[in-house]
């Protein structure tokens, strides 16, 4: 049995009704019915939605077994991703990208960080710092904003990660993008001197049984951590820390460049392999030129307020909304359903994407990712978000978007359902 069917058991037993009785009660078939709870059969959408409305559950319970439902639908692996996928957005719209770091952080290695970062931010001459520390965590990012803050300066960066080549396969699948959520946070605070690339690797995590598989340097210094980060090793020996810089920098060479920022709305010629469909801001368009379909249409995902703000600024309103409705798959998105107000997500052909934030005094940042596994799930996400109850139905679609063109002018808000 799946964690679906014994909800669905669960349930069933708590109201005390038998298959039997909800059966000859909701005119649900007998024979489906008991299929279901015993898990040999996965039934449609609709026949769970009956069954939850004939037992009369509370919202949470009818929102668990759903999500349960979708998890088996589609498997529980993809079903993770696309959850954080939107924890992702909602994260990135809100400015709170750094999730806690998961580590044994000893006071001693805590201790030693401080110290190294403050040698080579007090020194006269050059430094580069070079690290392969897990893109996830947040006292490597928070150091360098608060060195930039009191040193009035930044140090070159050079970050070695490690991704999933294939994340929706994986139970873990969603580290790609975690790390990313990690290396998009020195971006979001001004700090520009950030160089993350990135190997791709069928393993999650570095193997346990490695002595000192971390490690944060520079010309003069090296710290090695345990994977744990509990305990540490600083060398200080000029001629072996000349040794890693060198060994890091060849390594370096043979990574993948996978992001590049920039202040403007401005084009990435060096990492564009496809060119997007369309464009925008305070919206996010989906661009796709999608392989699941042919011919392809971009698929265009807006609130009723985006998109109002939109054809405002249109020349031809109506010319505009005919683009949409014609040249793409255009879907409304309700409100409350909307992860992300403050920001921009166009994604590619090629599964790249490009993510615009506005800034402070006025500016934006956009950030260009050549991460297919990434751009794979938001495209997935956004995808089964058109699909579901987080977009109006066709007839109410048409007369949001027939109300829009006749009332332009018109601030009052959106006609009532």
């Amino acid at each position: 049995m799946s964690e679906f069917s014994e909800k669905c058991r669960e349930i069933l037993l708590a109201t005390g009704t038998n298959v039997y009785q909800l059966s000859q009660m909701s005119g649900l078939d007998r024979t489906s019915l008991q299929r279901m709870i015993t898990g040999k059969r996965l039934p449609r959408l609709s026949f769970v939605r009956e069954f939850c409305s004939y037992l009369r559950i509370d919202s949470d319970e009818k929102k668990e077994l759903l999500e349960l439902y979708e998890a088996e639908r589609i498997g529980k692996a993809a079903f993770e991703n696309r959850k954080y996928a939107e924890k992702f957005l909602r994260n990135l719209d809100e400015g709170n990208l750094l999730p806690p770091f998961p580590s044994q952080l000893s006071r001693e290695s805590l201790k030693a960080i401080n110290s190294f970062f403050g040698d080579c931010f007090s020194q006269e001459f050059f430094s580069e710092i070079f690290t392969n520390l897990p893109g996830f965590q947040d006292f490597f990012y928070q150091k360098l904003l608060h060195m930039k803050e009191a040193f009035k300066k930044e140090l070159p960066v050079y970050h070695l990660l490690d991704f999933y080549p294939n994340p929706e396969h994986f139970p873990e699948g969603r580290k790609n993008m975690e790390t990313i959520s990690g290396i998009l946070f020195p971006f979001l605070n001004g700090y520009m001197d950030y160089h993350p690339r990135c190997f791709y690797s069928k393993t999650s995590t570095l193997s346990s049984h490695l002595l000192f598989p971390y490690y944060l340097g520079s010309r003069n210094s090296l710290l090695l951590f345990t994977g744990d980060f509990s305990s540490f090793l600083q060398i200080r020996t000029s001629s072996v820390c000349k040794a890693c810089y060198e060994e890091f920098f060849h390594i370096w060479e043979s990574a993948s460049a996978f992001i590049l920022p920039a202040w403007e709305d401005g084009e990435a010629p060096s990492l564009y392999t496809s060119a997007p469909v369309s464009c925008g801001l305070n919206y996010f368009p989906l661009d796709l030129e999608s392989s699941f379909s042919s011919p392809a249409k971009p698929l265009y995902l807006f609130s009723p307020e985006s998109l109002a703000e939109i054809l405002r600024a249109s020349q031809d309103s109506a010319a505009a909304a005919e683009f949409f409705t014609k040249k793409g798959s255009l879907f409304l998105l309700k409100e409350e359903m909307l992860p992300i107000k403050n920001v921009c997500i166009k994604i590619f052909s090629d599964y790249s994407l490009s993510i615009t934030l506005p800034l402070k005094e006025s500016k934006k940042l956009s950030v260009y990712l050549k991460e297919s596994g990434t751009g794979f799930a938001f495209l997935d996400y956004f995808t089964a978000l058109s699909q579901g109850d987080a977009v109006y139905t066709d007839l109410r679609q048409s007369r949001i978007l027939d109300w829009l063109l006749k009332s332009l002018h018109n601030t009052a808000g959106f006609p009532p359902a």
